[in-house]
């Protein structure tokens, strides 16, 4: 992908077609890109298209790997330097598949307090659900390497 110096859009996406393509890469369906981006659903289908395209990839899910891969990671690490120690200590036991009652137990907390953790990581990395907060952490780690980690 070709990017503009200092930017990390590829240059042949527009604004709208990265912010679509953001929207994708977070499980977004057309209804609520279009929300989202106040759109008609049918501009959308056309951006999400003309992006596809444009990104030479055949499904939206092919999509959102090109974003993370090629995009997102460069925002994430400093989204994590927000998360506090317990943040991080309960965002690793979710990454790594573990419930709410599992984490309470491991860490010594209780069920509610692993939910209102779970929910502030969530709200700092602008993540729609636990699954999504966790890819993002794997993807930073994948992008910081074992010296990041």
């Amino acid at each position: 992908m070709e990017e503009l110096a200092g930017d990390r859009r590829p240059s042949r996406l527009s604004q709208r077609e990265v912010e679509v393509l953001q929207l994708i890469a977070g499980g977004a369906r057309n209804k609520h890109i279009a929300r989202a981006l106040g759109l008609s659903v049918h501009t959308v289908k056309r951006h999400v298209a003309r992006t596809m395209v444009k990104l030479k990839v055949r499904s939206r899910g092919e999509a959102a790997c090109a974003w993370r891969r090629e995009m997102r990671p460069a925002a994430q690490p400093q989204a994590l330097q927000e998360l506090t120690a317990r943040e991080l200590d309960v965002l690793a036991r979710v990454a790594n598949g573990a419930r709410n009652d599992e984490i309470a137990s491991e860490l010594n907390l209780s069920p509610n307090t692993v939910k209102r953790h779970t929910a502030n990581i969530r709200e700092k990395l602008g993540a729609h659900s636990r699954v999504h907060a966790a890819a993002l952490m794997q993807g930073v780690l994948a992008v910081l390497g074992p010296a990041g980690a």
